[in-house]
């Protein structure tokens, strides 16, 4: 699970912090990016019903690791 760190108004006075949880399973790619702006940026792909997530995290290295480690992984 990686926690968001951003507040998101879900009503309103009413602010919380989100997590997105992604089962490995559903993980087609993930891999570091470098955008010169944030130095732990990583993204995932999904590999059913698409989509691309972008996150942040100091532990990107070991998060991206272990994803693509998990065998049986599907392919992208």
């Amino acid at each position: 699970m990686i926690p968001q760190r951003r507040t998101q108004t879900i009503w309103p006075e009413l602010p919380c912090l989100l997590n997105e949880i992604i089962l490995l399973s559903d993980i087609g790619d993930v891999y570091n990016v470098s955008t010169g702006q944030d130095i732990n940026e990583f993204i995932i792909r999904k590999s059913r019903y698409g989509g691309t997530l972008y996150f942040s995290s100091a532990d990107r290295d070991f998060i991206v690791h272990v994803s693509l480690s998990v065998p049986d992984r599907p392919a992208a």
